[in-house]
């Protein structure tokens, strides 16, 4: 949506009104369901299920039977992290151990979520013709982030 949007904006002569949908499938093939793949591989790399079987079942150590969840996990969270979507494949967002086991899947996972967003400026300052004004609005999202992080660590830790 946001392609074609900016394709709106930055017409300077117009022919015709262009196709969403042509913005929106090169949109999802060429950027989401990219970077999703490769979001995705990382992913199963540092140990999050990628898998179709449903359950599996496990011993615990007190002796009793329990189940555990699997299936397609890693792929699905790519594309929720990615898309900035809410949910998850487990229920609770990138809480569960199967989705978010490692340090490094949990930074992979935050950094995708500003990922596109913040790529977007950029985007926007090219398909424009000045890359001042993408830089611009960069500065200013990236302004309003740091006033508003700065705003709930000082409520979190009382820093004064």
């Amino acid at each position: 949506m946001f392609l074609a949007f900016t394709r709106g904006i930055a017409r300077k002569q117009v022919t015709g009104l262009g196709n969403f949908w042509v913005d929106l499938t090169r949109s999802t093939v060429h950027v989401l369901l990219t970077f999703s793949l490769v979001l995705a591989l990382f992913l199963v790399g540092e140990g999050v299920v990628q898998n179709f079987s449903a359950y599996v079942p496990a011993k615990t150590i007190e002796g009793a039977e329990q189940l555990l969840p699997q299936g397609p996990a890693a792929s699905q969270v790519a594309i929720k992290q990615l898309g900035s979507n809410g949910g998850g494949f487990f229920g609770v967002n990138s809480a569960h151990p199967y989705e978010n086991p490692t340090p490094w899947s949990n930074f992979l996972e935050m950094i995708s979520l500003i990922l596109l967003a913040s790529a977007c400026t950029y985007v926007f300052g090219v398909m424009v013709g000045s890359k001042r004004q993408g830089w611009g609005l960069f500065a200013a999202m990236m302004s309003m982030l740091v006033v508003m992080l700065a705003l709930s660590l000082w409520s979190e830790y009382e820093l004064r």
